[in-house]
């Protein structure tokens, strides 16, 4: 989404915590009730024909988080092991059917990604680079890559096929890396009594190998063998793809772009400052000379050998020009740096919008009380405020589905079921995966998580709300 919108992801207010269900329609209606103007929008307006054909989950309808919003067509295919050649052909196909209209075309592949296996050929093409059982997940990734490789080649030879080789402005690029550094291996929650590997994957940290992404440009005006060189991030791609189509980029993209660059007529300044975020940290890349990231989670699982053991470090700091492979924290042996990009990080990082999901039934209930909430949305019942109390209330009469969206100076979230005036216990409703319930059997007074990373020099958590003492529902 910050491909496609050029925001950041607190932003944009869509959750960034890992979960494998299905988001709320609340969150997608108050993500579009903002009339986000999104790449196929933009293009859409400017009278392109706009087709996306992928195959990944995340880029689907069904998942509610509005990546096709704006689309005239959207293929997908996810078969096993062919889904990569099936987006192949129906590229193929789109590009033959609509070769003599404007088409701004989206074009997502999995691959490379552990979740596709590559061919045999490709597989056996990486062996001689797999030694034993530790470099599997390495020989896997070059596998994949060179099947990258050879399916975008092959792209090329559509374009070239179809006429439009000197014509189509190309761009290539990636959402993120993987972790092959031995001494990333990190292990951090990825839903309820459940832990994501870090090694031979990704979204689990910002580290440099899971940032950097290629991007490849070539179209009409710019020459070969041109490179944009300094920081750059991915705030910068969509109002630079824009330009290069002579469209306006509209006001709401505050970040910049560099199409003077890659067309010859100037240089424009990198970005002293490249924020990242993920599901358990955000990170601020310094001048690329410095890297700072703060861990959400106080604690995490670190592999030592072969034992895992718990790791309590909050804050990471490295000095890229001398270890690039980010091995070495410096938080505690350069006090002067790791203040300084503190302060960076509190200026630049942007309050984490933890989006939390409810689900009353029918008939369960008459008043929701929401307490420490900035806003809330709910189906049926549209967009809700606080009073001045900071306290939402909401009546139902059916099945209500309900996006909280936590006030960041609110030490903890509570959420309160009221059925004829008395609180519902908590077992009768259903809860999105960024609750964390208290302890205790009788509590329905619910705590979330804090919607802001706080200085873990001036801070600590909050604790959980402890439950009220019960009160059977009627």
């Amino acid at each position: 989404m910050t491909l496609f919108t050029g925001k950041q992801v607190p932003e944009l207010r869509l959750p960034t915590q890992p979960s494998r269900r299905k988001l709320h329609e609340t969150v997608r209606a108050m993500f579009e009730a903002d009339g986000p103007e999104t790449a196929p929008v933009l293009f859409r307006g400017a009278g392109y024909r706009t087709i996306a054909v992928v195959n990944n989950i995340f880029v689907l309808p069904g998942e509610r988080i509005s990546v096709d919003l704006g689309f005239d067509a959207l293929t997908q295919t996810m078969r096993a092991d062919l889904s990569t050649m099936d987006v192949e052909q129906f590229t193929a196909r789109t590009l033959e059917r609509h070769r003599d209209e404007q088409v701004f075309l989206y074009i997502h592949q999995n691959a490379p990604n552990p979740a596709d296996v590559p061919p045999r050929r490709f597989r056996r093409a990486a062996k001689p680079a797999w030694k034993n059982r530790e470099e599997y997940g390495q020989w896997r990734y070059l596998a994949s890559l060179a099947l990258a490789d050879f399916t975008f080649g092959r792209f090329q030879e559509m374009l070239s096929a179809v006429g439009w080789g000197k014509t189509a402005t190309v761009a290539f690029t990636a959402d993120h890396g993987q972790v092959n550094e031995l001494a990333h291996e990190i292990r951090t929650p990825d839903g309820p009594g459940r832990l994501r590997r870090a090694q031979y994957f990704h979204g689990q940290t910002l580290y440099d190998e899971e940032l950097h992404v290629p991007l490849l440009v070539r179209g009409p005006g710019i020459a070969p063998e041109t490179r944009v060189t300094g920081q750059r991030s991915s705030t910068n791609f969509l109002s630079t793809l824009l330009t290069l189509a002579d469209i306006t980029p509209p006001a709401t993209i505050a970040y910049g772009e560099f199409a003077a660059d890659l067309l010859g007529r100037g240089t424009t300044s990198e970005d002293e400052v490249a924020v990242s975020h993920g599901k358990s940290c955000a990170s601020v890349r310094f001048a690329n000379l410095y890297k700072y990231i703060r861990w959400e989670e106080p604690r995490r699982l670190t592999r030592v050998g072969r034992e895992w053991r718990l790791d309590a470090v909050r804050e990471e700091l490295f000095d890229l020009t001398q270890d690039p492979l980010e091995t070495k924290n410096l938080i505690n042996d350069d006090p002067d740096t790791a203040l300084r990009m503190r302060r960076i990080y509190e200026q630049e990082v942007k309050t984490f919008e933890r989006v939390v999901a409810l689900t009353v039934p029918a008939g369960k209930a008459d008043q929701i009380r929401i307490v420490g909430a900035a806003e809330a949305a709910a189906i049926p019942g549209g967009l809700l405020k606080p009073d001045a109390d900071a306290v939402i209330g909401l009546t139902m009469s059916e099945e209500t589905r309900v996006a909280i969206f936590p006030d960041e100076f609110a030490e903890t979230l509570r959420v309160e079921i009221f059925l004829k005036g008395e609180m519902l216990s908590r077992d009768k409703l259903r809860f999105g995966p960024a609750f964390r319930m208290p302890p205790g059997d009788g509590g329905y007074v619910l705590s979330a998580r804090r919607s802001k990373m706080r200085n873990p020099s001036t801070s600590s958590r909050p604790t959980l709300t402890a439950p009220r003492a019960p009160t059977s529902p009627s």
